[in-house]
């Protein structure tokens, strides 16, 4: 079976590892694959040569509409999307002259390309890795459900995802959540040895936060809580992009990005002014981040607004207790004062409290991230979930 499956970004966030995970299950059956990234050098173009993935020779810019939870507002969306309108007779081009059996959309926002696909009469899956915005009833959304029923099969990551969009019983759909390798992936790396190689102190709580500078992913919230865990020997790992990039902008950019520089600015200031440069250590975009779990004492995903939450069970592998925002979104993945603790989106005051709990508290520690490892193992072991993803794709080939 001759498979592509498209890409729609170069960046190194949780869909593109999710797009390698989906590689590498379906290597195993020999199937011949070939990746559609965005041009240009970029991490996930760098991972792909690293694994020797045929990737395809074309730089055709991918057809998207991001209009999902967290992501820009409807005006954006549509003058993002709209210029991308012109590479519709390219891609027909391109799919005419690979002949794929099926083409794999790794993403909802690139549910444009769904009516191309059937247009050639060729077989498509869409993953549905974003969490819905606002009504499923609404207008926006009712449209985007009318396009990916017109696919060959869709995949969510959740249950509870797939409730939400409510596609007809009709549709090939089906919940495959994210998978973890936990043998490679954990390497027999241990918390000492990790410190050690991160030049970590072995006396302090770390707290990891892997989101970077962004208002939506909790970058405020969990920054004021560490102000409120006082005369303790908790720090901060701040992972992610640390906004100075931005701080340096001028002209045009600088005129564009202005309420994130406003935000980033004033984070900082608050740090400086609460003497807390010692407390937060700002290190960047990290690609080994199973050295900074196994390292860490306490994995915090503080979001705003509910979207995907790869964290929860990444954690999970190290048997490192997890704090997220309380959306009911995770619920699959975190039982609430079993597997992880919850705190009211924003409020910095509960992921405080919930910070020091664990702190105080060694049982509940114990407790917590041992019930994240089971719970990661049920869900999201590679094994269980590798099958699911190569007897959905096959089904669908065979239709």
């Amino acid at each position: 079976m001759k498979i592509l499956i498209i890409h729609h970004t170069g960046l190194m966030g949780g869909g593109t590892l999710s797009c390698f995970d989906i590689i590498k299950a379906l290597e195993g059956n020999k199937h011949s694959i070939v990746l559609a990234l965005p041009p240009g050098e970029s991490a996930a173009r760098q991972l792909a040569k690293n694994n020797n993935i045929n990737i395809l020779n074309d730089t055709v810019v991918p057809l998207v509409f991001g209009h999902y939870n967290g992501g820009a507002n409807i005006l954006k969306v549509l003058i993002r999307a709209l210029p991308r309108l012109r590479y519709i007779k390219r891609w027909e081009k391109i799919l005419r002259r690979e002949k794929p059996d099926v083409v794999l959309l790794n993403s909802m926002i690139q549910w444009p390309m769904i009516s191309i696909l059937k247009k050639l009469n060729i077989k498509s899956v869409c993953f549905v890795r974003e969490t819905i915005k606002g009504k499923r009833r609404g207008l926006i959304n009712r449209f985007i459900a009318a396009k990916l029923q017109n696919g060959t099969g869709v995949s969510f990551l959740s249950e509870f995802d797939k409730k939400q969009w409510d596609l007809p019983e009709r549709v090939n759909q089906i919940v495959i959540p994210d998978v973890v390798d936990v043998d490679n992936y954990s390497n027999g790396i241990n918390k000492e040895d990790s410190r050690n190689i991160l030049k970590l102190k072995n006396d302090v709580f770390y707290i990891l936060y892997s989101g970077g500078m962004s208002k939506i992913k909790g970058a405020e919230t969990i920054v004021r809580a560490l102000k409120h865990c006082k005369g303790k020997k908790i720090e901060l790992l701040f992972l992610g992009n640390s906004g100075n990039d931005l701080l340096e902008a001028r002209g045009v950019k600088k005129i564009k990005y202005f309420t994130k520089i406003s935000f980033i600015k004033k984070l900082y200031r608050f740090i400086e002014e609460n003497g807390m440069k010692d407390k937060v250590k700002f290190l960047g975009v990290q690609t080994n981040m199973n050295y900074w779990y196994s390292a860490c004492d306490v994995v915090v995903f503080p979001a705003e607004e509910a979207h995907q939450a790869r964290p929860i069970y990444e954690a999970g592998v190290f048997k490192k207790p997890i704090i997220a925002s309380d959306f009911p979104n995770y619920y699959e993945y975190l039982k609430p004062g079993v597997s992880g603790l919850v705190f009211k989106p924003g409020d910095h005051n509960e992921l405080a409290q919930a910070i020091e709990n664990l702190y105080d508290n060694s049982v509940l520690y114990d407790d917590i991230g041992n019930n994240n490892y089971l719970l990661m193992d049920k869900f999201h072991n590679s094994k269980s979930v590798n099958k699911k993803v190569n007897n959905f794709i096959e089904s669908i080939n065979s239709l």
